[in-house]
């Protein structure tokens, strides 16, 4: 496989762990709530762990950003719609019919025009929620894109955060954001500019560094005021918490290849790397339904294991991610892959 020009292999990287840490949050979801561990040694780690994996769909978002807001990228608007949106909406509606078809034969779920009108306008579908956001930046991309200057672009980049945060505190009056497809986009579109406002930053090694200790710490904080409680605003995406956690971890990830992999993360290691990265898309959408067939059909949902406990935890997630980088390792050479993983 040939490399682009000027590959960012931290780029990569970044999406490869956004990915992994998708599949570990939902996969141990189940153990965090598992209330019967709380309070044990096991638990309290596994919990941190989720908490640390919750910037997955954030990362995600400011990788967006950081590598679509470019005018490099938007020379023609109406063209960049159309490559686009086009490489979400198909995937979209196919993996939407494939969950719907899902959910009938997995959760017994009547599926009728209600039900889907339903989750449709609420964006409960699953992981694929992200989609939708990502459609609905995209849409917005040329428009953040006419903020030129320096100046222009730090007062934006500071009230877009501040509009994040502002919707998370709202749900303190029960009006959350995130409830109705046409408004969960509004506090991501912070992370989606930032990755673009700070792509130029310079980041040393002793700031990277201090970047992943605050990361570090912001989870211990959140963990301390959710105590466990999985619906509360600060483990939302944007929350207080969350969003300088996903912040500090970019940046300490973003010139990782600089700093500390100039002779690890070159040659054939690369080319590894960029391979995984072109498929992350494809594993996150498939991830959700292979999860659910490993954690019934080997007996790994929380009740099920032995010690050590926070070993077996970790277990389903790397199954899942393996098995669901081979099958679309496998669909990415089909006819019309395209159409199916983007």
């Amino acid at each position: 496989m040939k490399l682009i020009k000027n590959y960012n292999v931290s780029a990569d990287l970044i999406r490869i762990l956004a990915a992994f840490f998708v599949v570990f949050s939902h996969s141990t979801d189940r153990f965090v709530l598992y209330t019967i561990l709380k309070d044990s040694t096991a638990w309290n780690i596994i919990y941190y762990m989720n908490t640390l994996s919750r910037v997955a769909v954030p990362l995600f978002i400011i990788l967006s950003g950081y590598l679509l807001l470019n005018k490099e990228k938007i020379t023609n608007t109406k063209n960049f719609y159309i490559k686009r949106v086009s490489r979400i909406l198909y995937p979209f509606i196919i993996w939407l019919t494939i969950y719907y078809g899902w959910t009938i034969y997995w959760d017994q779920t009547k599926l009728t025009p209600g039900f889907i009108l339903q989750t449709l306008w609420t964006g409960n579908i699953w992981h694929l929620y992200f989609l939708i956001i990502i459609l609905e930046l995209y849409l917005l991309t040329p428009c953040l894109e006419r903020f030129k200057t320096k100046k222009q672009q730090t007062v934006l980049f500071w009230s877009l955060l501040a509009l994040s945060i502002f919707c998370s505190l709202l749900t303190i009056f029960h009006i959350d954001v995130k409830n109705y497809s046409l408004t969960m986009f509004i506090p991501y579109i912070s992370l989606f500019f930032a990755g673009a406002y700070l792509r130029d930053l310079k980041v040393t090694k002793l700031w990277t560094i201090i970047f992943f200790v605050f990361y570090l710490s912001l989870a211990f904080i959140t963990n301390k005021i959710a105590n466990g409680n999985m619906s509360t605003m600060i483990v939302y995406n944007y929350s207080p918490t969350l969003l300088p956690m996903t912040i500090c971890l970019f940046l300490a990830l973003k010139n990782f290849h600089k700093n500390f992999g100039t002779k690890l993360l070159t040659g054939p290691l690369e080319k590894v790397i960029a391979y995984i990265g072109r498929l992350t898309f494809g594993i996150y959408l498939l991830h959700f339904l292979v999860l659910d067939l490993v954690l019934k059909d080997l007996h790994l949902l929380p009740w099920e294991l032995h010690a050590p406990l926070i070993l077996w935890a970790c277990v389903p997630s790397i199954i899942t991610f393996i098995i669901s980088f081979i099958v679309i390792a496998f669909i990415k050479k089909l006819p019309y892959s395209y159409y199916l993983i983007g």
